[in-house]
């Protein structure tokens, strides 16, 4: 396990299903984390594959050119 996920697993309240016991789909990673947690860890791992040339990212004014109301 990431050393940064269990760091933050530890110092996290349980997930809600986790204090009702119901079942729960999250990866083993992220299992028991906040959802803001969750959410913070996928940014950083979706900005560090943008930086390492993983992914592309399109101008906003591209996406928007599609949209005419918008533009």
């Amino acid at each position: 396990m990431n050393h940064n996920i269990k760091k933050l697993r530890d110092h996290t309240p349980p997930s809600v299903s986790q204090e009702r016991g119901t079942q729960d789909d999250r990866t083993p990673e992220t299992q028991g984390l906040s959802i803001d947690v969750q959410w913070g860890l996928e940014a950083e791992s979706r900005l560090a594959a943008y930086r390492s040339g993983k992914v592309e990212a399109t101008p906003l004014e591209a996406v928007l050119a599609k949209y005419p109301k918008w533009a």
